[in-house]
């Protein structure tokens, strides 16, 4: 996901830059399953593009099995999608713009929709470049590959029941074709509140009509109507995983309050909502969904601001570790010395031992200011489901810049994966890339 650039403008992860030596026991023993040493990563290599990227995906476009990047962005004719071609050995050249997949894209998610090999983009949007605080405009959008690495040039759209969201594919029916999750919500204009300083609100845009909606695929790419369940908030992430070992895949999202499952009955209804929560004053920004300590289970990781605004203001990674049962324990906690202000943290085995490890990427430290340059914060896991102090890795300059949106993926193809962060700037002449961080296990 990417940080919601718009609405912080309406509405009014220490220093950086480390490298990871690998020395340690654990970590040594962890990359000998790979028979590497992990070392870190290479130094970010930036590539610019041309307007303001709002979210990434990887994918292998054209089956040679090499791993290519697609940003969508923001501009002054509104949004498109840009494409970053690999070159075989984790660099990569812009080459491509991809108009039928402007549209205004919010979210983007990649796979085989119409069962013919070849990937295909899904997408979100609202139609709309800024904040949109009318309803009904949400778009539904799909780019059928063509194989070769381009898309059909003909968008096939559907309704969504909401302007703004998160999207994330999986089978929720068992039919064998990949289905949409949308966890949506839309914009409306609030004010009028006294505010503490005891003058009136102005009005500004708040998220509102929240709910998940499930698209569900008829074998061949296209869409029947969503199916779709009450959220108690607004959804910052949205993931998929078995959290109740039924072989059945549930959907996970996170809010302001905490996260919360939907538990798939076996046909691709849902129940309702399930929600867990640590603490009632907490904030959960970034989501992640892997199987941390190797039971077989899925589990769930957010980034967390506890206590927020107060003296003992704490901001951690939450870890919960899946019973099976649709149950969790947990959390586990270990502190990030930053605010995490991008919704995403990513999944990954970055040193090669067969383990996912996390990464994120942090945007402004506890007093609201950009850090320069931007961390990207990774956790070795220690190969039980615990994690390892968080390393940091700058990316980008020291022009107020921030981080957008986060992917991984095995850029090289060494067989460890890589790292892809989006960043912007709040400073003209606004430099905008995409930064590249190869994994160093050898």
């Amino acid at each position: 996901m990417r940080k919601d650039f718009y609405a912080a403008l309406a509405l009014s992860l220490s220093a950086c830059g480390g490298r990871h030596s690998g020395g340690d026991a654990a970590t040594d023993a962890r990359a000998d399953t790979r028979h590497c040493t992990f070392e870190g990563f290479a130094p970010a290599v930036s590539y610019a593009t041309t307007n303001e990227p709002w979210s990434i995906v990887a994918l292998d476009r054209t089956g040679n099995g090499r791993l290519d990047l697609i940003v969508t962005e923001r501009g002054p004719n509104g949004r498109t999608s840009e494409l970053l071609a690999n070159a075989g050995n984790g660099t990569f050249v812009l080459s491509a713009w991809y108009g039928s997949s402007s549209n205004n894209v919010g979210s983007l998610v990649a796979a085989d929709l119409n069962g013919d090999g070849k990937i295909d983009l899904a997408s979100e949007s609202d139609g709309f470049d800024g904040i949109d605080v009318s309803t009904g405009n949400g778009v539904l959008g799909i780019d059928f590959g063509a194989g070769n690495g381009t898309f059909a040039s003909q968008l096939v759209t559907y309704p969504a029941p909401q302007n703004y969201g998160e999207l994330a594919v999986g089978d929720f029916n068992g039919d064998g074709h990949p289905d949409l999750a949308f966890s949506g919500y839309d914009y409306i204009m609030s004010g009028g509140f006294i505010t503490p300083d005891g003058r009136v609100a102005t009005p500004g845009p708040e998220q509102a009509n929240f709910a998940l909606n499930v698209f569900f695929n008829t074998g061949d790419g296209t869409f029947r109507a969503p199916v779709t369940y009450a959220s108690p908030d607004w959804f910052q992430g949205v993931a998929v995983g078995d959290f109740d070992g039924d072989g059945h895949l549930d959907i996970a999202g996170n809010t302001g309050a905490g996260f919360g499952v939907y538990f798939n009955a076996g046909d691709g209804t849902f129940r309702s909502e399930v929600t867990y929560v640590v603490n009632t004053d907490w904030g959960a920004s970034g989501l992640a969904v892997a199987d941390f300590n190797g039971d077989g289970i899925a589990d769930v990781a957010t980034t967390t601001v506890l206590n927020p605004n107060a003296a003992n203001e704490a901001i951690v990674l939450e870890v919960f570790t899946g019973a099976g049962d649709g149950t969790f324990n947990g959390p586990v906690s270990d502190p990030i010395t930053s605010i995490p202000t991008v919704d995403q943290i990513v999944s990954g085995d970055f040193n090669g031992d067969g383990k996912a490890d996390l990464a994120m990427v942090i945007g402004h430290n506890s007093q609201g200011g950009l850090i320069e340059p931007v961390p990207v914060v990774v956790f070795e896991n220690l190969g039980d489901g615990t994690f390892g102090a968080p390393v940091t890795y700058g990316v980008g300059g020291d022009s107020m810049q921030y981080g957008t949106a986060i992917a991984v993926g095995d850029f090289n193809g060494d067989g460890v994966t890589d790292i892809a962060v989006t960043t912007s700037s709040e400073e003209s002449p606004y430099p905008v890339a995409v930064n590249v961080l190869l994994s160093k296990c050898e």
